[in-house]
């Protein structure tokens, strides 16, 4: 019964989509083919990866896509370094965004599709995106600026317009990471107390600067943050004086995610699907520039280091009963751009030689 009630699913789903075939009821044509039905249904219902990175030509690094396994060159001034953070698909268009170097400053920019489009810090100084979101077409992009004496001040863009966070008796502050919800926007990072990073947020404008807390002591970050059910969830790091412990807090309780770590870690991605939280990121040795890659459910820790164990995961989405984590891994002579569905490394190409990683991935 439930066979025949997926197979009616699947060619009510065709008949409606496609018209590759000619649908009907009770008739003996092969399009009521079983096999052929599942075959077409799982064409229609495949999904496509996308991951926002760059790669290094010999020369500069160069901002990039991927689209599934095709990589798709953007472009910066031509000469310097450029790079995607973050990824955005919305009505099948891709936005990607990051910043290029024009040889005297870091200018903040986004690409719809490979078309650029800068925006502007101070006017004079460097200034990066760090997140994108697009919502009922509206581009969002969330970063930080210079002002040229040595202080970095949070801000986002709203269709290329430059709106300051309020930020009171401190001169560093950063967005990280940027989400649209019912309407409001919100920034996940930190600011400089004078001691120490203090993680926040910002809603609408208004600077959460309290609310969250790590030991209370010690350096804390905000690096990525996702809406669910009206709830805000950060994920990013604390430092007990000893070690990094990655974390997350829900709303304002922090959730420590070390039960099965000694080493130093962080969050560097969230997500919530269905109520469970999604974090991604890194475990790796005290005082060792070497990263392993990892994500947890819960707080329930998955290794996905292998055959090549460093490497790292910059960012995690989660598709139906899929877990996608994208970021790099070292081959032992570069750093190679990836992503892992469900514990499987998936390499993605650069330009053969240098290095490359995967900064932001969708699903779609």
């Amino acid at each position: 019964m439930k066979h025949k009630k997926m197979i009616s699913i699947i060619s009510a789903l065709l008949c409606a989509l496609m018209s590759l075939t000619a649908c009907r009821v009770g008739g003996g044509s092969n399009s009521d083919d079983p096999a052929q039905l599942l075959l077409l249904a799982g064409l229609l219902l495949q999904k496509t990866v996308y991951a926002g990175g760059s790669y290094n030509d010999g020369v500069k690094d160069v901002p990039c896509y991927w689209e599934n396994s095709t990589m798709i060159p953007l472009e910066g001034d031509g000469t310097h370094d450029a790079e995607v953070t973050s990824i955005f698909v919305s009505n099948g268009v891709v936005y990607s965004a990051g910043y290029y170097k024009d040889g005297t400053k870091e200018v903040p920019c986004y690409w719809t599709g490979t078309a650029r489009t800068p925006l502007v810090g101070d006017g004079s100084h460097s200034a990066r995106v760090n997140s994108i979101f697009v919502s009922n077409g509206v581009v969002y992009c969330g970063g930080y600026y210079s002002d040229g004496s040595g202080y970095y001040h949070a801000c986002y863009w709203e269709d290329g317009v430059q709106k300051p966070l309020m930020v009171i008796g401190t001169n560093y502050s950063y967005v990280n990471s940027i989400y649209i919800s019912n309407g409001s926007i919100y920034c996940g990072g930190s600011y400089f107390d004078g001691v120490k990073q203090v993680p926040c947020y910002w809603k609408d404008g208004e600077w959460k600067d309290k609310d969250l807390v790590g030991d209370g002591t010690h350096n804390a970050y905000v690096r990525s943050i996702f809406v669910s059910d009206g709830v805000l969830y950060s994920g990013g790091s604390y430092s007990d004086g000893t070690r990094i412990i990655p974390c997350y807090w829900a709303g304002t309780t922090l959730v420590p995610l070390d039960s099965e770590i000694t080493q130093d870690a962080s969050v560097k991605s969230i997500f919530v699907s269905n109520g469970v939280v999604y974090s991604g990121g890194y475990t790796g040795a005290i005082d060792s520039k070497i990263t392993f890659p990892c994500y947890w459910t819960g707080t329930t820790m998955t290794n996905l280091a292998g055959e090549y164990p460093a490497g790292s995961v910059k960012s995690i989405y989660v598709s139906g009963r899929n877990v996608y984590a994208g970021g790099w891994y070292n081959d032992s002579s570069t750093d190679v751009p990836c992503y892992w569905k469900n514990g499987k490394l998936k390499p993605l190409g650069g330009n053969g030689i240098h290095y490359a990683e995967v900064n932001a991935i969708v699903v779609q």
